[in-house]
């Protein structure tokens, strides 16, 4: 054997060495860490409740961006286990809540809705490595659901209400057979009226909607009810309903003490179901502010004005609000739909509880243009 031929194997035996070396590094474990188990409904355990939807197994991002199994170590103190056992008590608790107040779960085709809805999230919030997979997502009916409402409790359970879902494809109906926006303003305007007493008007006519038009007007239902659906996610991502007291906290009947942060809070579950939307979690991302149109449009009393004594009772923002943000939100990541209507001008809320558009301010008349006559006309004064 010669020099050169040795030189040779030799220079192949550390090739092939270094390249065994780099695939053992490759195929080796993630190192372990330590990691405290996070709060229940708490914004930390949104980001580490990641699973994958196969497997049912915990995964996470290497360094290489690859999603690989979770080896971090979850660390839980007696207190940590406590708040887990409190917490699924509470679903309970939940549960037992609702079936007292007459409450039950609606038709199978409902909650196929909401659950096409939920996978469309989860889709789009795993690529990020955030999800829900504990929370459970159900439409009911009947006794308490039986109104327009829809709730993020803590213990991890969300609620649709059932006439809340019927109402998102009664708005769809009428943008499908509504022209123009006036004709959209009107009819959504009739459909209050209808909703508030059956008995004495009227089903409107723009209800009706023609086969050919079925697949669209389901669609943009869809996308309305996802906005709902989204924003009650973004209230359990952000940690409004962390676990904080043993007390069940029954959503609509506690009316918080610090209005301003119940707004804010609303604001950002708004953001948050905008922005999931526009990323690719609902099919028609445009069509998500016509919930808040509506809402506008329906309510120009306010029955509960001056029970708290104070100037702004609410719990939320005014639907105006809430409709524009969204528009506003939406134009920026480019994701409106053509045909929506306009922006709705702020409204006031007056002492009787009704409502004031407020009168723009009034334009400045313009400065007359200089003519070559001017100077003559001085002149004259003189």
């Amino acid at each position: 054997m010669t020099r050169r031929t040795v030189k040779r194997l030799t220079t192949l035996a550390l090739v092939l060495g270094l390249l065994f070396a780099a695939n053992a590094r490759a195929q080796a474990p993630e190192p372990q860490s330590w990691v405290k188990l996070a709060k229940p409904g708490s914004r930390e355990a949104f980001q580490l409740s990641h699973k994958d939807r196969a497997t049912g197994l915990a995964v996470t991002k290497n360094a290489a961006g690859l999603w690989v199994p979770d080896r971090r170590i979850v660390v839980a103190t007696p207190e940590d286990l406590k708040d887990q056992a409190r917490w699924h008590a509470v679903r309970r608790a939940v549960f037992r809540h609702l079936k007292a107040g007459g409450a039950k779960l609606s038709p199978e085709p409902y909650q196929h809705l909401l659950a096409k809805i939920r996978k469309r999230a989860s889709i789009t919030l795993s690529r990020s490595g955030q999800g829900l997979p504990d929370w459970k997502m159900m439409v009911v009916e009947g006794g308490m659901a039986d109104q327009v409402n829809a709730s993020a409790w803590s213990g991890g359970v969300i609620t649709i209400y059932r006439p809340l879902v019927d109402l998102c494809f009664q708005i769809a109906s009428v943008v499908v057979n509504s022209p123009t926006p006036r004709a959209i303003d009107t009819e959504l305007w009739r459909l209050s009226n209808w909703r508030d007493n059956k008995r004495d008007n009227p089903v409107p006519e723009s209800l009706t909607v023609r086969p050919a038009d079925r697949a669209k007007r389901d669609v943009l239902a869809e996308s309305i009810l996802s906005r709902v659906v989204l924003h009650e996610m973004g209230h359990a991502a952000s940690g409004h309903v962390a676990l904080a007291q043993p007390k069940l906290i029954i959503p609509g009947e506690h009316k918080p003490k610090d209005l301003v942060a119940s707004k804010e809070h609303e604001r950002e579950a708004d953001r948050f179901a905008t922005r999931l939307g526009a990323a690719g979690a609902v099919r028609l991302p445009g069509a998500m502010p016509l919930f808040s149109y509506y809402h506008f449009l329906e309510r120009p009393t306010f029955s509960e004005r001056g029970r708290y004594g104070i100037a702004d009772w609410r719990t939320h923002p005014l639907d105006a609000e809430r409709y524009n943000n969204q528009l506003a939100e939406l134009k920026a990541l480019k994701r409106t739909v053509k045909g929506l209507p306009e922006p709705l001008a702020p409204r006031i809320v007056l002492p009787g509880g009704g409502y004031a558009t407020p009168d723009p301010a009034p334009a400045a008349a313009p400065a007359p243009a200089p003519t070559r006559a001017e100077p003559l006309r001085k002149a004259a004064l003189r």
